[in-house]
């Protein structure tokens, strides 16, 4: 472990580092990232850059049975899309050839032209391509109104909440590698999780609205009561394993990274 931070009313109650890692050392997410994304998903919604979840027809080559591909769906895990999400070298990995082979110039339409294996939201299929997918989509709503990606990010985000210590991965293609790439220290990561703990309240300022972190919650339908807009929750086998209170929910990164958030405690 490089890395263990708790934070409780308000304080650092506990912080602990490896050798070789210090409070400002900033360290690689995985897949935490995916629940930046959500987060920036329910900002872009409450400016009304994205006009709701049930969005849909979401990018123009999109004309056959992906056009009925919604934001939701991309939030859950449900697009329906054929992509193999695998870790190693020993088969096919799509999640491989997107990050470092084929895919890596532009991640969002390498995963975007894989076509349709299921009726979308009808199946949980975890894919980081599919959240790539989903921040090419705020990108493009972004263009549409000459704002700057990167800008908006640290804007409505970084910025707002302290995150000074924090580095998004973009790929060639201008969009941020929302599914796996942002570099920060375990303070910065502790602050994004309690940005949620305070129900997107920072400084009495809403940098998220509380109803997306409310609904954020409660598991979506067909996912076998584990996932709600890129955020873990607590099921029945993690709680007897761990000790963990029902209503956890956390962030989730290859290898072991953890943003837990437990509001009871």
């Amino acid at each position: 472990t490089n890395a263990l931070l708790i934070v409780q009313d308000g304080r650092v109650v506990f912080e602990r580092y490896n050798n070789g890692i210090s409070k400002n050392t900033k360290l690689v997410s995985w897949s935490m990232a995916k629940s930046f994304t959500g987060a920036i998903t329910g900002i872009m919604i409450e400016k009304g850059y994205i006009s709701s979840i049930y969005e849909k027809n979401l990018f123009p080559d999109w004309k056959d049975s992906r056009s009925e591909i919604t934001i939701d769906h991309l939030l859950n895990m449900q697009s329906g899309l054929k992509f193999s999400e695998e870790y190693d070298t020993s088969g096919n990995s799509d999640t491989l050839e997107m990050l470092f082979g084929e895919g890596k110039l532009d991640q969002a339409s390498f995963a975007a032209s894989f076509p349709i294996k299921n009726k979308p939201g009808s199946v949980f299929s975890y894919s980081t391509g599919t959240t790539n997918i989903l921040s090419k989509v705020i990108k493009d709503r972004l263009e549409e109104r000459k704002i700057d990606y990167y800008d908006f990010l640290q804007e409505n985000l970084l910025e707002r909440i302290g995150l000074n210590n924090t580095t998004l991965e973009f790929d060639k293609s201008g969009n941020f590698i929302g599914g796996s790439s942002v570099y920060a220290s375990a303070r910065d990561y502790a602050r994004f999780g309690y940005l949620y703990l305070r129900d997107g309240l920072w400084e009495d300022e809403e940098v998220i609205p509380k109803e997306w972190i409310k609904a954020t919650q409660t598991p979506k339908n067909n996912t076998g009561g584990i996932y709600k807009n890129k955020f873990w929750l607590i099921d029945s086998r993690f709680e007897e394993g761990y000790g963990l209170p029902e209503d956890t929910y956390y962030c989730a990164g290859f290898g072991g990274q953890y943003i837990l958030i437990i509001p009871s405690k």
